[in-house]
């Protein structure tokens, strides 16, 4: 596991970002107890996949530090809204389905995938990652986590497809009323995160060799701890 100066140092290698604006998004995530945290100096704490799923979701949602501990906590908890599964024969394949079906929000998934990638041969970490995408559509709030193991959308309003099964038309019409209401307030939330956009549709997205160069920082976590731990 790395330190958190090293992981800083590195992550703002792999993401191209200036360190010091890193170091202030960090230190802001930690103020916001978002990060994990103990003593300071050689007795420092090291950072945890959750903890590198933070950051990134920050640097994707947002460019000021300021503003990291609101995005993190407004895409970070995004809930499931559709999953693609894809199942092979592979029992490494297997394990890492089983790691990210038990992630119930972005950031856990994300975490999840980023701790399972550490865990892998550096030659199939190559060949896994290569389809993987991260992606945060900042203004419409809503995220995606795209591998080899599963296509998942994330949002503030959960599984959608609770409201196409519903038959009854009036309890149809009041869940998509609900759907149309929280819409509404995450819109009325992103306009917070990033002010000036307008209803420009704002989207960024990270590709799988950044999230193996990450996941290179986590190699030697023991195998139950691959990203599940809580930060702070």
């Amino acid at each position: 596991m790395p330190t958190i100066g090293e992981f800083n140092a590195r992550f703002a290698e792999i993401i191209e970002i200036p360190e010091g604006a890193i170091m202030k998004t960090q230190r802001t995530l930690r103020d916001a107890g978002l990060l994990t945290t103990g003593a300071r100096g050689v007795n420092a704490p090291d950072f945890v996949p959750l903890d590198a799923a933070r950051m990134l979701i920050a640097v994707l949602v947002t460019d000021r530090p300021s503003l990291a501990p609101s995005a993190v906590r407004a895409f970070g908890t995004l809930k499931i809204s559709f999953q693609n599964w894809h199942q092979t024969e592979d029992s490494e394949h297997s394990a890492l389905i089983e790691k990210l079906k038990a992630a119930e929000t972005f950031e856990a998934m994300l975490a999840a995938l980023i701790g399972s990638i550490a865990g892998m041969s550096p030659d199939l970490r190559s060949r896994y990652t290569r389809s993987v995408q991260v992606a945060c559509t900042t203004s419409d709030m809503n995220a995606r986590l795209e591998c080899p193991a599963v296509q998942s959308f994330f949002s503030t309003i959960g599984p959608w497809l609770d409201v196409l099964g519903e038959t009854d038309p009036k309890r149809r019409a009041e869940k998509v009323k609900a759907v149309e209401d929280e819409l509404h307030r995450a819109s009325r939330r992103a306009s917070t995160i990033n002010p000036n956009v307008g209803r420009i549709t704002t989207k960024r997205m990270v590709k799988g060799d950044v999230i193996a160069e990450i996941s290179e920082l986590f190699q030697t976590a023991p195998a139950e701890a691959v990203g599940l731990r809580r930060a702070g």
